[in-house]
């Protein structure tokens, strides 16, 4: 018994591949990314053309502390001080007492808080500039309130100045009138005293306004191209989280790429409409033609496969559940191998759900696989002609007795080896790897291993549980027969019967033989 590498496929499980999982994340799910890219980038198309626009006007206040230090100003609040100033006065600037002030101004209807919600102060780093931000649906009222908060504190500031400046004036006069101090000190007082009066009716010498707010012609808000692109960019990260979420959730293998890229795929078969695919396994039905080319590139694929002369002797078709096509695989491989002109016979290993009779009409007879296994028969009493094909394609069924307990590697080796000397290929259809034992005991005992894979059926858990499976017991599969999820097309081949073998063989003899790369996911 030959078997393939075992070393190629070890190692397998312990492959990371969570780009390629990404990859098929988005690949899969790609119509819910497109969705939702539209829906965010509709909302902000919409968000852009039905908002009200919003206007923003800037003002900018110098602030120019006084170094004081001949005491010109000694009792007044005259900011002195260049590293706090500017955050002095933007905190004035939001004092209740400067909000109501421009409000009166204006002649506003709003409350103090509302329009603090309009504006936004910002002392400029490393520079005596304040600047005044004002955002309003108006233009010309976002300018008047911007300009009006400056303008409100530099009166305010310049009324409580002139209120001290006074009042120190008042107190040098009286230091003056009454008589008690020196020559000396009363030079001093009259020079601060006129310093003082130089200042009396102007404004605060410490505020002035640097630049005015323009009325502005452009809205700030909103802005149609930054949004459709933050919605673009938005949908783009929902929808691939929301694709690899779904990627997650979902149980079944949507991807070659799912593959472990060390088994190659030695055909791909379109997925057959399933009243076609009943038809067919029940005898009344034919398949479509590319559903039979895929089958014949397997037929190849198995030819150039390395396991000694020719074709492998013994060939085993199993999956990881059910419904996952190896029924139709290995019937499919069986005719293909028979139209190529060799002798084939297929064997019914699924004692539990026997299928292959059925596909050729024919009943289960009373001695089969099973009564071979308990030596009671010869393999030419149990083997039967298939109906069209005649001797070139004989069937193994499981037969009435299922002595499931008889599959045991010893006695299948021995019927096999017995089944080499009446065919040149013998074909097993397996039950299901993870559902039943059988499965294994078959695979040990054959040449070659095929796993049947239905993209869309086929489900993670079980599929890598059947990989680890094999790997403990030392069987490498030569290769996966995928069946993809785009439908079959294309006419049908001759029904089975009295001529289509003969038209099969034909079109196999002329072809010039090609032996197929086998490849890679």
């Amino acid at each position: 018994m030959h078997k393939a590498q075992v070393s190629s496929f070890r190692g397998v499980l312990e492959r990371d591949r969570p780009s390629m999982a990404r990859l098929g994340a988005i690949r899969h799910h790609w119509g819910l990314i497109a969705v939702i890219v539209a829906m965010c980038t509709t909302v902000a198309v919409n968000y852009s053309l039905t908002t009200h626009k919003r206007y923003q006007a800037q003002a900018d206040l110098l602030v120019i502390p006084i170094a004081d230090t001949s005491n010109v100003f000694l009792g007044t609040n005259i900011l002195s001080d260049s590293a706090t100033a500017p955050q002095i006065v933007g905190r004035s600037l939001q004092t209740l007492k400067v909000t109501n002030g421009v409000i009166r101004r204006l002649g506003l209807k709003m409350t103090s808080r509302q329009l603090l919600r309009k504006i936004k102060v910002s002392p400029i780093q490393q520079s005596s500039i304040v600047a005044v931000r004002a955002r309003d649906q108006d233009p010309e009222r976002a300018a008047n309130i911007a300009n009006a908060f400056p303008a409100a504190l530099i009166q305010q500031q310049s009324a409580d100045f002139q209120r001290e400046i006074q009042g120190a004036v008042d107190r040098l006069r009286t230091q003056l009138r009454s008589g008690t101090v020196s020559p000396g000190e009363a030079v001093a007082l009259e020079d601060r005293l006129a310093q003082l009066q130089s200042f009396v009716g102007a404004s605060d010498p410490t505020l002035r306004l640097l630049s005015p707010a323009a009325v502005p012609t452009d809205a700030y808000w909103p802005r149609p191209v930054l949004s459709v692109l933050v919605a673009i960019f938005a949908g783009l990260i929902l929808g691939i989280g929301g694709a690899l979420l779904l990627e997650l959730a979902e149980p079944r293998l949507l991807d070659e790429d799912e593959l472990f890229d060390r088994v190659p795929i030695l055909t791909r078969v379109p997925l057959a409409r399933r009243r076609i695919a009943e038809r067919y396994l029940h005898g009344s039905g034919s398949l479509p033609a590319d559903l039979w080319e895929a089958y014949r590139t397997l037929r190849a694929s198995l030819a150039a496969h390395d396991v000694g002369e020719g074709v492998p002797k013994s060939v085993l078709v199993t999956s990881a559940i059910e419904a996952e096509g190896k029924t139709m695989t290995a019937t499919s491989l069986a005719i293909a191998m028979a139209a190529g002109g060799h002798r084939v016979v297929l064997v019914d290993g699924d004692f539990r759900r026997s299928m292959a009779g059925e596909a050729f009409g024919l009943t289960t007879p009373s001695k089969g696989f099973a009564s071979l296994l308990s030596g009671n028969g010869r393999p030419e009493d149990a083997l039967v002609p298939s109906p069209g094909y005649g001797e070139r394609l004989r069937l193994l069924l499981a037969g009435d007795e299922h002595m499931i307990d008889m599959l045991e590697p010893r006695r299948i080796e021995h019927v096999l080896n017995e089944l080499k000397g009446e065919a040149d290929v013998i074909i097993v259809d397996s039950p299901p790897v993870m559902e039943f034992a059988d499965a294994v005991a078959l695979a040990d005992a054959v040449d070659v291993v095929l796993i049947a894979v239905r993209l869309g059926h086929s489900r993670r858990d079980r599929f890598n549980d059947l990989v680890r499976f094999f790997e403990g017991h030392g069987i490498a599969p030569a290769g996966y027969i995928v069946t993809a999820r785009r439908r079959a097309y294309g006419g049908f081949p001759p029904r089975r019967g009295e001529h289509a073998i003969e038209e099969w063989s034909r079109s196999d003899k002329s072809e010039a033989p090609v032996r197929l790369a086998e490849p890679r996911i």
